[in-house]
Order: structure tokens, then C-alpha cells, then sequence
């Protein structure tokens, strides 16, 4: 019975120990596959991003005034979600 209790810590210890130091670093585009593979919508992203300074969390394609562009919103540096829309030159 004395065995289990430091048994225990030793696990628990072994189990956290690789995560000590362990930085998240998020990447610049949040993106799924899917929505990577269209360049148009990548392109509208990383401008997005640069213009915020934030965080890419989806890009939706829309129309204005007949003109292409992309909704995407970002979550900013100080912890806000924005929506920008940014034009892609087509129609």
C-alpha cells in the first residue's frame, strides 16, 4: 500500500515532464486543407492577416456589387474577432 502513492507521483511525473517548456505556437493562418487549396482564398487570408496583424480563422467567399471578394474574419492581437473583407480583383 505505501508503493502506490509514489508510484503514482512518479507517473504523473514521467506524463508531464515532456511538457515542461513546451511553447504553443499557433500558425499565421488558422485554414483548413481544404480551404488552403484555393490561392484566391489563401491570398485574401495572408492579406487579412497582415493588415490585422491577427489571426485567420475562416475565409468565406461573397460577391459585392457584382465584384469577388472574401469575409474573412480574424482574431485580433488584442483578443477581438474582426471581419474584413477583401477584394480579389475578379469578377
Amino acid at each position: 500500500m505505501s508503493h502506490t502513492l509514489p508510484s503514482a507521483l512518479i507517473a504523473a511525473t514521467l506524463l508531464v515532464t515532456p511538457l515542461a517548456g513546451f511553447a504553443w505556437q499557433d500558425p499565421p493562418l488558422l485554414l483548413a486543407q481544404a480551404e488552403q487549396d484555393d490561392p484566391a482564398r489563401q491570398a485574401a487570408a495572408e492579406r487579412a492577416a497582415e493588415m490585422t496583424g491577427g489571426k485567420v480563422l475562416s475565409a468565406e467567399p461573397d460577391s459585392v456589387d457584382g465584384k469577388r471578394v472574401f469575409r474573412v474574419k480574424v482574431l485580433t492581437p488584442d483578443g477581438h474577432v474582426k471581419t474584413v473583407v477583401i477584394e480579389t480583383g475578379t469578377r
